[in-house]
């Protein structure tokens, strides 16, 4: 059908001349059996092919538009097709979940998975270790932790925030430890897990992102992202813990990078443009670990007590007054 067209994006000279990675990425992302059934054509199509119009149908004829797509990619790229040593990255999604992943694996494309759902969702879990028992690799972008566009004003419903809220701070990515994670929930570990895990990708859409401040909506999040990977600390998870692989550990490090890259000149990057998102006030990097309200004024407590007196409803005036003091005079210059 001239309406199931698997081919126009993947002719040579254009997108896979484009990008000549070794690995091309093939989407596939959140699509919608409903929105097929919305055209005649399709709908006749899948008449002639005897398919039911329900889940198993579309996955026939999802199946069917990828097999195109990935004779198109083999065939732009000049590869044996009948070889199943090639690899594509397709998102997780409906024809990764179950027993429909049967579709990816009957492919003469070794895909690896892309995984987007949430770690805290039990059924995204389950989704998750479907994929890996099946075989595939993965790599990480679940969006409880990686969507660096989460928390922002809505712009398609009116709840007042978007969908994937809350917004993902730079702590909660560092403490994602995904080691820990595939050895818990799906016994893997060590080099078995090398074998499945190839890493983990933050990800930005830009629908409310642009020039002006899609640098600040990635870093210094990615940064952390970045040690998170490539030394995997040791999963600290205490919330107020300054042992080594603690965020809080981690802090005055990425606040002391993040102030050296506000300071680099950058080629092809104008300057007027921010070049991260701001962590603290200038002051807390001037005096590094002075920032902590909350040990500061258990210290004040401390020393109150110590004077005999109890310091009861108190809260830290001292501290906050040092906080607040090198912010108005930033604003008053």
């Amino acid at each position: 059908s001239s309406g199931i067209n698997a081919e126009w994006p993947l002719r040579p000279g254009d997108l896979v001349d484009v990008f000549k990675d070794e690995v091309f990425h093939m989407g596939g992302d959140e699509v919608k059996g409903a929105c097929w059934n919305t055209s005649s054509e399709i709908r006749e199509y899948m008449d002639a092919k005897g398919w039911s119009k329900d889940e198993e149908g579309y996955m026939k004829l999802w199946y069917e538009y990828q097999t195109k797509a990935a004779k198109a990619y083999l065939k732009a790229r000049g590869l044996d097709n009948s070889l199943k040593q090639h690899k594509a990255i397709v998102w997780s999604s409906s024809m990764t979940k179950g027993e429909n992943i049967k579709y990816l694996n009957q492919s003469n494309i070794d895909y690896i998975i892309q995984f987007w759902g949430n770690l805290s969702d039990p059924l995204e879990q389950e989704h998750l270790r479907n994929i890996v028992k099946s075989g595939k690799q993965v790599i990480m972008s679940n969006f409880d932790d990686l969507y660096l566009d989460c928390g922002f004003a809505s712009w398609v419903k009116g709840k007042g925030h978007n969908w994937c809220a809350p917004f993902k701070p730079w702590q909660g990515i560092y403490r994602r430890n995904y080691d820990e994670w595939f050895e818990t929930n799906a016994n893997l570990s060590g080099e078995a897990l090398k074998e499945v895990l190839l890493g983990a990708e933050a990800a930005i859409w830009t629908e409310q992102a642009g020039n002006d401040n899609i640098l600040t909506r990635i870093f210094p999040r990615t940064w952390a992202l970045a040690e998170r990977l490539w030394t995997n600390p040791l999963g600290i998870k205490a919330e107020n813990s300054t042992e080594q692989g603690s965020w809080r550990e981690a802090e005055e490090r990425l606040l002391y990078f993040t102030e050296q890259i506000k300071e680099r000149k950058i080629e092809g990057l104008s300057n007027q443009f921010p070049k991260s998102d701001v962590m603290k006030p200038r002051w807390c990097f001037e005096f590094p670990g002075n920032c902590f309200v909350e040990e500061a004024q258990k210290e004040e407590e401390k020393e109150d007590d110590d004077d005999g007196d109890s310091g009861a409803g108190r809260p830290g005036c001292v501290t906050w007054f040092w906080l607040l003091l090198p912010m108005i005079i930033e604003r008053a210059l």
